[in-house]
Order: structure tokens, then sequence, then C-alpha cells
């Protein structure tokens, strides 16, 4: 099978459901290097096969002095395949934590932003980054979720826009070596990053123990192959989470209940996959607790003892487990109340059209204990105490508290909150 073959079969059965077909246009993260050159260009030819609008997105992230030389380069490439192209700059990196995660996180942001309405975002991946990624994990002692390495398709939320998008790596299945060839034989260029031989990073130490491996036979090729079949187990294992949580658990305004016995009686591995989930949504936090620490939280639950775990609270309510916010992680966000408002990156504001004037300088903040106290009698539905002090509520702009949208009676006007369903974070991933 020829490259341009492989990346469109590798595109077209891979396009996640909720999209349906078809798909009429994409974007494409393209950095200069050769993998995502080859990207660029593979889907170039593609997308002209089957009527499919491209839109390249070049992320700058001003890290290297040449870094705006090769966007330039990326952008004029783009424009002589004809397609459409955005160049978003990285600048407001404080020089604080580990660098290559903030960029990454940067770079999904700019990405969210450029994107418009495209719902299906290409990125360059290849099966040597996945042999990278799971010797990576592998040494860290990662279980069956770090060993499955990098994922083929994965779902974004987003922040800027309702919703959020799909990431799909169509090269993961194809070597770096590959993607060399191909632009070589068609004599098209691209950049070599210098940092893809630093050893500093792990990534580039990885990439030359591989090399030693593959002459025992441990290549990258094989090392994929076990991810993928981590992959597989991975994906069993989400379907009985997905399973349990329909059974024992349920949504309460922005909480989750879970039946704490059923729970305890699952093997530890589901079990402890679905609290973590459950965890990751209330806080809205994309990255898993530490396994000690949500082993140690779920003993202790066990036994009746509340717990705080990721910016949450765990404790028995009603004979269920209850998992809500904690109020001291969002005791300081406010934004301003405006319509499709985001709060705490899941609480989406819904207001009429047009904002009313006299919610002009408003904002949306945690109720805290003063402004629980006062709502208790004005509410709608039941909320514990310690939920209710991290459920978001609209202020005035002398700080005193409006109403609490969707929960308090006679408020002032129409408000609500979406919220993406609990169920939906469970397929995203």
């Amino acid at each position: 099978m020829s490259l341009t073959a492989a990346f469109a079969e590798a595109v077209e059965k891979n396009i996640p459901s909720a999209l349906g077909r078809p798909v009429s246009r994409v974007t494409l993260a393209v950095s200069g290097g050769g993998d995502s050159m080859a990207l660029m260009h593979l889907a170039a030819y593609w997308a002209k096969a089957h009527a499919v609008q491209c839109h390249v997105v070049i992320i700058d992230h001003g890290l290297r002095s040449a870094s705006a030389s090769e966007a330039q380069f990326v952008a004029q490439a783009a424009a002589e395949l004809g397609l459409s192209h955005t160049t978003r700059c990285w600048e407001n990196w404080d020089g604080q934590g580990n660098l290559q995660d903030q960029a990454r996180q940067a770079r999904y942001r700019l990405l969210d932003d450029a994107r418009g309405d495209s719902q299906l975002v290409l990125m360059g991946h290849t099966l040597d980054d996945q042999a990278e990624t799971f010797l990576m994990r592998l040494k860290r002692g990662s279980g069956v979720d770090g060993l499955a390495g990098i994922p083929l398709c994965r779902f974004v939320g987003s922040e800027a826009q309702d919703g959020g998008y799909w990431v799909m790596r169509p090269l993961l299945g194809i070597s770096r070596q590959a993607l060399r060839d191909f632009l070589q034989e068609n004599k098209l260029q691209w950049v070599e990053d210098p940092s893809n031989q630093d050893t500093h990073y792990e990534r580039v130490q990885m990439r030359q123990l591989i090399k030693e491996m593959s002459v025992r036979g441990l290549s990258a090729s094989v090392l994929a192959e076990t991810a993928a079949r981590m992959g597989q187990a991975k994906a069993a294992l989400d379907q009985q989470v997905r399973r349990l949580a329909r059974d024992i658990g349920q949504e309460h305004h922005g909480d989750i209940t879970l039946d704490l016995q059923a729970l305890l009686e699952e093997p530890s591995e589901i079990s402890d996959r679905l609290i973590a989930a459950v965890l990751c949504w209330v806080s809205s936090n994309p990255y898993r607790p530490r396994y000690a620490a949500l082993r140690r939280s779920l003993e202790a639950l066990a036994g009746g003892a509340a717990q705080s775990l990721h910016g949450c609270v765990l404790y028995p309510w009603k004979g269920q487990l209850r998992i809500t916010r904690e109020y001291q992680a969002v005791a300081d966000v406010s934004v301003a109340a405006t319509q499709n408002a985001l709060w705490d990156g899941r609480w989406r504001l819904r207001v009429a059209q047009p904002v009313p004037a006299e919610a002009a300088g408003w904002c949306l903040k945690p109720l805290g204990e003063a402004g629980a106290q006062a709502i208790r009698p004005l509410l709608l539905n039941d909320i514990p105490f310690r939920s209710l002090m991290a459920y978001p509520a609209l202020f005035d702009h002398d700080g005193l508290l409006q109403t609490v949208p969707g929960l308090s009676k006679n408020p002032p006007f129409e408000a609500e909150f979406d919220l993406r369903p609990f169920d939906q974070s469970l397929i995203a991933h």
C-alpha cells in the first residue's frame, strides 16, 4: 500500500462517529518538521480527492531564534498547496514549571483558538513517537493507561468554544523514516529541529535506546505494537468503567454520587479508574491523581472518613459516596458574567440574549459559606452545604449575591448552566 493510500485509510476508518460523515473541514497542526510537513502534503492530496477543506495552523512557540522563519516557511508551503493557514504565537510563558508540558498545553489552547468551526484536528505523530512514549512511560512504572501510549483519536475539551474538538493522528502506524523517504522522493522540504539531537531531553534518550535495542529485535515497531495491545486492554477496561458508572453513579448539580459499597466490591483496577474519572470531571483537571494518593483515599473512605483529593471533597452522603468540588480550590475563581462565560472549566453560563442591562459588571464566583447560608431558604433542590459552597453564582458589581442559576427561586432573570455530561467524559479519552 502506498503512503497516500495508507494515510487515506487511516483517516477514513477513524473519523469519530460523533462527527458524522462526510467531514467537510479539517485543521492540520504543522510545525515544519518532517513528520508534520509529510502530514500536510498527504492531507492536501487526500482533501483534494474528497472535496475537504484543509486549514493549516502553525504554532510559533518562540523558544528558538529560527521559530518565526520556520513558521513563515510552513505558511508559504501551505499557500503553494492552496491551503489556508493561520499562525499563532505563544507569548505568555512565565518561565515556571515544566517547559515541554507548558508548551504542549499552550499548543492545544492555540489550536482551539485557530481551528474555527473545524472539529477535527490532524497531528503528525508517528510510530516512532509511539515507541518512544511507551519506553518513557515504562521507565516511570506506568500501568495500562500509560503503556497504551498515544491514542489514535481523542477528544479535547474547549474553553474557548462550546464542546471541543477531536484530535486524530493518522501517521501513528507509519515510521518516521518512511515519511522522510516520501518527502525526499517528492523533493519536498522540511525543517530539522536541533532539539531532536539534544540528549538532555528524555525523548531523545529513548530514541537512541531504541536504536540500540533494535539490534536485539526490540524495534520501534515491536514497541508500538505492544502499545497498541495495551490500548486494546485500556479500551476494554474503559468499557467496564462506563458500565459501572451507569449502574452505580448519578450526576447531581455538578457532583457525582456513587454507591460506595458496590464500588468497593469491584476489582481495584475498575474502581480506581472510575474514581479517577470522576475526580477529573469534577475538578476539570485532565490529569489523573497520583495512584498512591487515590488508593489511600479509597481506603479511608471505606472506613467512613471524608477525604480531600485532586481539588475535590469525597464524603458519605445519604448512604452514597458524594464527590464535589473543594471550595478552597475555587475560592478565588471569578469570571465576568457574559453569555457563554465558562467558570472553572466546565460551568457554561446561558442567559437571555442579550445579557440584561442590569447584569452589567456582574460576575460568576463560588457561593462560599456566607452565600450558601443566604441562598439555602431559596433553593429549589436539596444540596449538601459542602457542595453548595463551591457552586457558582451570580454576584453584582458590589459583590452582593443575586442568583444561583438553575437553583434559586425567583431569579432576577433567566439563566442556567450547561455542563458536559459525565458519561460523555468517559467516552472522550
